[in-house]
């Protein structure tokens, strides 16, 4: 067997050069590559947990009266106000006493499982894992506590999203790379 340097010997300075050019473009693409998804990865989190933040809020003052009231009617009626946002799991109104207003579960087979009740906090609390946040926010009315809102939705878009980005970013490193063959 014949070393890859006496090979590269044997090798005409045309085949030489386009390999070079690669390695040299592949060092310099690759880092700007990472750069650019550890970038994208980033603002597409914060921007998909700021979307959920901003549900929070909307159903979190929207619900105050309700939740003031123990008006089961009116916070379901809140609730149902989430049916079309995008990657929401369930959602419950907790009185500040710990027991479950109303919830709501987009997926009909969740809606077996009934929760009583919740250790409400008066801070807001955000808990992020691999596939969902879980966000508690409390809800004053007049700056009195009346109960929290608790939030939990999974993160496929997030993750759809950065597996189109991946995607043009693939189809463009081979696009670039089938143009210089040509």
């Amino acid at each position: 067997m014949i070393p890859f340097k006496q090979r590269l010997n044997y090798w005409p300075i045309q085949k030489k050069l386009f390999y070079s050019n690669m390695i040299a473009i592949a060092a310099a693409f690759i880092p700007v590559v990472i750069v650019l998804m550890v970038y994208e990865y980033y603002a597409l989190r914060s921007a998909v947990l700021d979307e959920i933040r901003v549900q929070a809020d909307i159903v979190g003052e929207s619900s105050a009266a309700a939740m003031a009231f123990e008006d089961e009617g009116s916070a379901l009626e809140t609730l149902s106000a989430l049916h079309g946002a995008q990657d929401l799991i369930e959602a419950h109104l907790v009185l500040k006493n710990g027991t479950v207003l109303k919830s709501y579960y987009v997926d009909r087979r969740d809606r077996k499982k009934k929760i009583e009740h919740f250790n409400v906090s008066k801070v807001h609390q955000e808990h992020l894992t691999i596939n969902d946040i879980t966000i508690e926010k409390p809800i004053f009315l007049r700056s009195e506590f009346v109960g929290s809102l608790i939030l939990k939705s999974s993160l496929n878009s997030f993750y759809d999203r950065m597996g189109w980005f991946a995607l043009i970013v693939l189809m463009t490193a081979s696009a670039g790379t089938f143009w210089h063959d040509w």
